[in-house]
């Protein structure tokens, strides 16, 4: 039982880890387009990519891939791990959540004006 609420924690960590850099990184970044009065649609492509990046690295390549284990000892330590797949999971969730809360924050921040 003690196992299975230590697997929750950690997981709630990974998930509010990759939430919090998804809202500062893609905030951060649809903030600085509305801000500065960047053009073009570029902003959103790296958004985008950034929201992949934070969701494949590292538990979905590992979850697409899977590693290899060589050994005995790799292998315990394997199992003592959470599985990849539910890491895969938190991190969609916390980059899903993240970035609404961070396009939620730069629609909120208001364009800078000109004198």
């Amino acid at each position: 039982m003690l196992s299975e609420i230590s697997d929750g924690i950690d997981l709630f960590k990974q998930f509010a880890f990759t939430g919090f850099w998804s809202f500062v990184l893609v905030g951060g970044l649809l903030c600085a387009k509305k801000y500065f009065g960047l053009d073009g649609n570029w902003p959103y492509f790296v958004a985008g990519a950034v929201m992949l990046l934070l969701v494949i690295v590292p538990n979905g390549w590992h979850f697409v891939f899977g590693t290899d284990q060589r050994d005995f000892v790799s292998l315990l330590e394997a199992r003592q791990m959470l599985p990849t797949a539910s890491l895969l999971k938190a991190d969609f969730w916390g980059v899903l959540i993240g970035s609404g809360i961070g396009l939620i924050a730069s629609l909120v921040l208001p364009a800078r004006r000109y004198w």
